[in-house]
């Protein structure tokens, strides 16, 4: 429709007259705009479009003159609408005064209060600018008394540069994982690095929270006075743990837990920690468990700890069904093919099927021992193997030793009568 209407005024503009055409911040047409050219004044229609004459233009909106300019063909007016205090860094109350032009030609004083930088009622702004005042009279609830001479264009103060308030940044290293500040009970900022705008910082506190850990498992944390740290930076004193697991090999034994003050980790630990502090740290290798105390009394404490280990390695010449390894560590598996165990004597138990194997194995750090299981000759061996045949089958062969009986009976007999014969 809008654009409808404007080709319908085309046809005027080039006969001598221009439309002009009012919008907002977002292309929305301005509707009872009035635009004055040499004293004759209109009101834009529903689709923010008038037809006037050529010549100087005054757009005048909520009775305040927005934009000036010279009308001539297509001439298209962006008002904009500003609702608040550009107040920083923080909001304010107080109020405005902005000396405009109103529709009757005269200048006149407009004044509109604001509280937490919202103003009352929201100020049309076009390509016009007016001198303005802002007065504070409050920042955060504590009254002030401030006027600052600046723009319609320009409608901001900044707190920190009018010395207001004071700028407090407060910078962490590592380990330090946030910084909290207070002011009494109330949580006003937290960061690994902070920035607050303050009348008083005696009146601030901070917590500080780190990723150093203490032998109990608990996370180290104290606190500052923050006056006494704006500016700088704070550092905790910690000290760097490594511990590094490994098996007689020399090895890193990355499928082995390491466990320190409530803190897992794999093959190797790496962790922040009190200095002049003692540690108990657990190697968990599964087979075995390994604990060693360790005294952190260097910036950074390195430590391995070596858990010795030895393998058995089999060899099968017929599959067994189970392998029983009792010793210092008690397992049974389906046919292994190589078993980490700790150093000792073990027994291992191997079951062929009806068959048990045993053999005694010696293992020292570091030592691989193959074993060849194999079915052992043995006077038993026949009468075992028969214990496992099924009722059927058993009374097959009864059957079939009957019947050689039989025969053998049958053959001698006729061999008797055949000498007789003779």
């Amino acid at each position: 429709m809008r654009y409808i209407a404007l080709v319908l005024l085309l046809p005027l503009a080039v006969a001598g007259a221009a439309i002009i055409d009012v919008r907002d911040a977002l292309g929305y047409p301005v509707q009872n705009a009035t635009v004055c050219v040499e004293g004759l004044c209109k009101y834009t229609n529903a689709t923010g479009l008038v037809e006037v004459p050529t010549g100087p233009v005054e757009i005048y909106v909520d009775g305040v003159l927005a934009w000036r300019t010279y009308a001539e063909g297509h001439v298209v007016a962006t008002i904009y609408r500003v609702g608040e205090v550009a107040i920083s860094p923080l909001p304010a109350d107080g109020y405005v005064d902005i000396w405009v032009k109103l529709l009757n030609g005269s200048y006149a004083r407009l004044r509109i209060n604001f509280r937490n930088n919202t103003l009352e009622r929201e100020i049309p702004v076009g390509n016009v600018n007016y001198p303005a005042e802002i007065h504070i009279v409050s920042v955060a609830g504590r009254a002030v008394n401030t006027t600052v001479k600046t723009s319609l264009w320009e409608l901001g103060a900044d707190l920190a540069a009018l010395g207001i308030v004071k700028k407090c940044t407060i910078s962490a290293r590592e380990p330090v994982k946030a910084i909290y500040v207070y002011n009494g009970t109330n949580l006003v900022a937290v960061g690994q690095n902070v920035t607050l705008f303050t009348f008083n910082t005696a009146a601030y506190y901070a917590v500080v929270e780190t990723d150093v850990v203490a032998p109990n498992g608990t996370r180290y944390r104290w606190r500052i006075d923050v006056a006494k740290h704006c500016g700088g930076d704070v550092t905790p004193n910690a000290s760097r743990l490594v511990v590094t697991a490994v098996d007689s090999a020399g090895a890193v034994r990355y499928d082995w837990a390491i466990r320190i003050a409530n803190e897992s980790f794999r093959g190797r630990a790496e962790l922040w920690v009190l200095p002049n502090a003692t540690y108990m740290v657990e190697v968990d290798a599964v087979h075995t468990k390994r604990s060693v105390s360790v005294h952190v009394s260097r910036a950074v404490e390195e430590v391995t700890i070596s858990v010795p280990t030895a393998y058995v390695e089999f060899r099968y010449q017929q599959p067994a069904r189970w392998v029983y390894i009792i010793g210092n560590y008690t397992a049974r598996e389906a046919m292994p093919r190589r078993v980490e165990l700790p150093p000792g004597v073990y027994k291992v138990v191997v079951d062929l099927g009806g068959v048990n194997v045993t053999y005694t194995v010696s293992l020292r750090p570091g030592e691989v021992v193959t074993l060849t299981v194999e079915r052992p000759p043995s006077s038993n061996e026949t009468a075992q193997s028969y214990e496992g045949l099924s009722a059927a089958t058993y009374a097959l062969l009864v059957v079939l030793a009957t019947f050689v009986v039989v025969a053998v009976v049958i053959l001698k007999k006729s061999t008797r009568r055949s000498f007789a014969t003779l």
